[in-house]
């Protein structure tokens, strides 16, 4: 059975928090570190799986409730060529 949505939420919150701790789309502000690359598998994988699991509203990349991690998910898109060409998946990879 699939962790509970509570611990999804939480688990969501927390990074919304270390997100907002610094200026910035990534974990450290501006700059892009190890700290991202560590988290964006999971993070990538939880955006299309978390909604499958729990299909009563829990989105990760919930702009309004999550504003942060909108906002990382914006950054790697954007300024992270290799998440785009390694990491970043589809409803079709990440649900199979």
């Amino acid at each position: 059975s699939p962790l509970p949505k509570a611990a999804f939420e939480e688990s969501l919150d927390r990074i919304e928090e270390l997100l907002t701790r610094h200026e910035g789309p990534f974990f450290l502000g501006e700059v892009f570190s190890k700290v991202d690359c560590l988290y964006a598998p999971f993070l990538e994988r939880w955006s299309f799986q978390v909604p499958l699991l729990h299909s009563e509203g829990l989105e990760p990349r919930d702009a309004a409730r999550w504003p942060a991690l909108a906002a990382w998910f914006a950054g790697m898109e954007e300024r992270v060529p290799s998440y785009l060409a390694r990491v970043k998946g589809d409803k079709h990879t990440w649900s199979l």
